[in-house]
């Protein structure tokens, strides 16, 4: 809940946890200037459509996890 107070938040490394619900992701929103994410090694990181989602939902990104966003 904090992180979502954190504007000026560019990168978030939250790489081998237990992150499995997209919900734990939205909340993220709020943060703007996000530009870096590493959820590797999370159950999210398993579906499919987990950069497309990410995207979407924080659309400031420029990297999911090691790799550039198209």
């Amino acid at each position: 809940d904090n992180v979502r107070q954190m504007s000026n938040l560019e990168e978030l490394w939250l790489n081998d946890n237990l992150i499995a619900d997209w919900s734990s992701v939205d909340y993220l929103q709020e943060n703007k200037k996000l530009a870096t994410i590493y959820l590797e090694r999370n159950p999210i990181a398993t579906d499919p459509a987990y950069r497309r989602k990410l995207k979407l939902t924080l659309p400031s990104l420029t990297q999911i996890d090691a790799t550039l966003c198209r």
